[in-house]
């Protein structure tokens, strides 16, 4: 879609035209910028639809492009685009796989750095260290050396740095960073720390296991919160 195209054609699922199945809207080719991409969104996203669309990024496996999609991803959940508080938003229209600035991509970051300078090591990577000292992250190599506060947990300047780099680097250091990202995230979802929204439960058939918990009345009005085990 060109940007001439993204200012004033509209295929929404809008209840005024014949076909309202819910779109899929494929970016084949990610713009530069992020307000230019969200404009292209805004063509199948917009008032008076049946039904939000799927955004599906499409990049390449280099590991510098994806530091486009990861801001769009986060431009769009800012926006409140097809995240999981929309009911009708499937998993598959989830953004978080994307998102790679969010807290759960600086905790991973840090947690990357942390181990280099421990010496760990990373598959695909001879040596770590020199790496972070080739993107300019880290001054010496030496023993001592350190990671500023401020680029510990900072995602856009590690994805810009990751540019830098030879193309079998590049991909090795942030394959070892999105691994530690998605164990990041599954630790704090095991520990009932991210809060994944409504969801409908589709199944055959759903029982009550146990007797429903009252885990807390509001002292005002009396109104209790109840757990059901499904």
């Amino acid at each position: 879609m060109s940007e001439v195209a993204s200012t004033g054609d509209s295929f929404h699922a809008s209840r005024s035209v014949r076909n309202q199945d819910r779109r899929l809207h494929i970016a084949a080719e990610l713009k530069w910028s992020a307000d230019k991409q969200v404009q292209d969104f805004g063509r199948t996203h917009r008032t008076g639809q049946v039904a939000p669309p799927i955004y599906l990024l499409v990049f390449t496996e280099l590991g510098g492009e994806k530091r486009f999609s990861s801001t769009i991803a986060r431009r769009l959940g800012n926006m409140g685009a097809l995240t999981k508080g929309d009911r009708r938003a499937e998993k598959a229209g989830n953004l978080d796989k994307y998102n790679l600035e969010s807290k759960e991509g600086r905790a991973a970051l840090n947690v990357v750095f942390t181990r280099i300078l421990d010496g760990a090591s990373i598959p695909g990577l001879e040596n770590p260290k020199e790496t972070l000292v080739d993107m300019g992250l880290l001054k010496n190599g030496g023993e001592g050396c350190e990671i500023k506060a401020s680029e510990r947990t900072n995602i856009p300047r590690f994805l810009n740095r990751l540019l830098s780099l030879e193309v079998t680097r590049q991909n090795a250091l942030f394959d070892y960073f999105y691994q530690t990202f998605q164990e990041t995230i599954e630790h704090l979802r095991a520990k009932g720390k991210i809060d994944d929204g409504m969801e409908d439960l589709k199944a055959e058939s759903v029982c009550i296991l146990d007797p429903p918990q009252i885990l807390f009345t509001d002292a005002a009005t009396g109104a209790n919160t109840v757990y059901y085990k499904l």
